[in-house]
């Protein structure tokens, strides 16, 4: 209706035809604008999804066949920087890297498997991994690091003690008695 008021025609009614436009208008904006933040609250956005994946205590990368990086987070930057000294803009680049870091006197690297852990003398252990994934554009691989060292230290702790388990259950069981199948 706003739209037909304000063809030229409709000069003839000036300016009640201005003011209805106006009206009509401001009509329905007091209208749209809450319905319209309400879906926009509710649906899900290139930044929302940004937002998302930067809140995420896990470093992720998301990258195509190649490495070409679709989507990272800061806290993904942050780990490349902080323990590589550069930013890698290819994933299967950063992957290789992270297979040629040796083990130092601050830092020890043990393969499990097809993922790697990192531990920092008296500091953080990181799992590495990376997978392939499919998407509705296709096939792609996703890198990420995940502070583990709770539970690093908790295997650890483990790992000691069944080692004195089995150093004392040696101690007080005479060899003739041990069974071998």
């Amino acid at each position: 209706m706003a739209g037909f008021l304000a063809l030229p025609f409709c000069d003839t009614l000036s300016p009640w035809n201005m003011l209805a436009v106006s009206l009509l208008l401001a009509g329905r904006s007091i209208y749209g604008i809450p319905r319209a933040r309400e879906r926009l609250r509710h649906e899900l956005s290139s930044d929302s999804i940004n937002e998302a994946i930067d809140t995420l205590p896990t470093g992720v990368m998301f990258a195509d066949e190649d490495g070409n990086i679709v989507l990272t987070n800061t806290k993904m930057l942050k780990l490349m920087q902080r323990y590589s000294g550069e930013q890698y803009r290819n994933a299967n680049v950063l992957w290789q890297q992270l297979h040629k870091l040796k083990s130092t006197s601050y830092l020890q690297k043990q393969a499990i498997g097809d993922k790697l852990l990192f531990r920092v003398l008296k500091g953080p252990s990181y799992l590495a991994a990376r997978q392939k994934i499919q998407t509705d554009i296709g096939p792609c691989q996703q890198l990420t690091i995940t502070d583990v060292t709770e539970e690093d230290r908790s295997a650890l702790k483990l790992e000691e003690q069944l080692k004195l388990l089995r150093a004392d259950s040696k101690k007080c069981v005479p060899p003739w008695i041990i069974w071998k199948p």
